[in-house]
């Protein structure tokens, strides 16, 4: 059980966005090279994503206070990794009756 007590959080919702990769069956590659070139620049987007959320972060953020990102789409487990790292708590997955 955790002892800590959050006491000013800052809302991020993210309501249609989508952080996590996925291979949209669209894209056509005849080689796995293409493949793996489109995994990397979408890889690469993601990261730069991620550094603007973690940038909003520490513009906003004073010391003692919480970023939390509510997300209704997925979060990558690589990207999770970064915002745990920043201390942002991620929700994903959230309903929006929910919210």
């Amino acid at each position: 059980m955790c002892n800590e007590r959050i006491q000013t959080v800052h809302f991020l919702l993210l309501i249609f966005i989508r952080i996590i990769i996925t291979i949209v069956p669209q894209f056509v590659y005849s080689t796995a090279q293409e493949r793996e070139k489109l995994v990397e620049s979408e890889r690469k987007w993601l990261d730069e994503r991620c550094r603007k959320i973690v940038d909003l972060k520490r513009s906003v953020c004073k010391d003692g206070e919480t970023f939390c990102i509510i997300n209704q789409k997925g979060v990558d487990p690589l990207s999770l990794d970064i915002f745990a790292k920043e201390g942002i708590l991620c929700l994903r997955r959230a309903k929006r009756r929910n919210m």
